[in-house]
């Protein structure tokens, strides 16, 4: 909220009406209660995130290759929901990322290639951020979190400095957490720290607990070592 920031439950209510909060939702509320979801501009359902201005694509030259097919699929999603695709090519250290720009921005998609020993390369992707809201997506090990947590002040680029506005605040939830068994089961980590979860809606089964953070039931039987980061986290 413009005057402050509200810690808030939603309504039961809502799961009977088959209605799930997302990431960037635009509410009303009273008295610490979400009482109303605005209609959303736009939503993606997995990770469940509304509203966005843009979406950017993290994409690294090398380790992993791009997959320029995935990506184009992306893309296109990105388009059809009007969101705004941007890409950011990280890596350019130790691979060459210029046909991957050429390529895109050709066909009008704002790319910009990311260079942790140029400070200017990451002062470019924060005055991209500036009054939107945007989300980063990106294959697992394409360097998302350097970039969150470069952007965040949490890890210092290479050469140079970023600099923020005095009414910036960024905020990184880490994706490191407690080592996990990659081996395990997702239902068997959950089901051993707690098989019952009590929450201000109830008591619900480890089971039910993961559907509501969308796990589907194939995805609770699955190895954790097939997760992404975020996912494990």
């Amino acid at each position: 909220s413009p005057d402050g920031i509200y810690e808030c439950r939603a309504r039961g209510v809502f799961r009977s009406r088959g209605i799930s909060l997302y990431t960037g939702d635009n509410v009303e509320f009273n008295d610490g209660v979400i009482t109303d979801v605005v209609n959303r501009k736009n939503c993606i359902i997995r990770p469940p995130l509304a509203n966005l201005d843009q979406l950017i694509f993290v994409v690294s030259t090398c380790s992993p290759p791009p997959n320029l097919l995935l990506l184009d699929k992306f893309i296109a999603i990105a388009e059809y929901k009007r969101i705004t695709p941007v890409i950011a090519v990280t890596k350019t250290d130790i691979g060459d990322g210029s046909e991957l720009e050429r390529i895109y921005s050709d066909i009008g998609i704002k790319t910009l290639a990311v260079d942790y020993n140029d400070d200017s390369s990451i002062n470019a992707v924060r005055e991209l951020l500036t009054g939107k809201i945007s989300a980063f997506t990106g294959n697992s090990g394409a360097g998302k979190s350097t970039l969150l947590r470069v952007l965040a002040g949490e890890l210092p680029p290479d050469s140079g400095t970023v600099e923020l506005g005095e009414t910036v605040r960024i905020g990184h939830f880490s994706q490191e957490g407690r080592e996990l068994d990659l081996n395990q089961r997702v239902y068997d980590c959950i089901h051993e720290v707690a098989a019952q979860v009590k929450t201000d809606e109830g008591t619900f089964s480890a089971k039910t607990m993961l559907e509501r953070f969308l796990f589907t039931p194939d995805l609770q039987q699955t190895t954790i070592g097939r997760l992404s980061g975020g996912e494990r986290r």
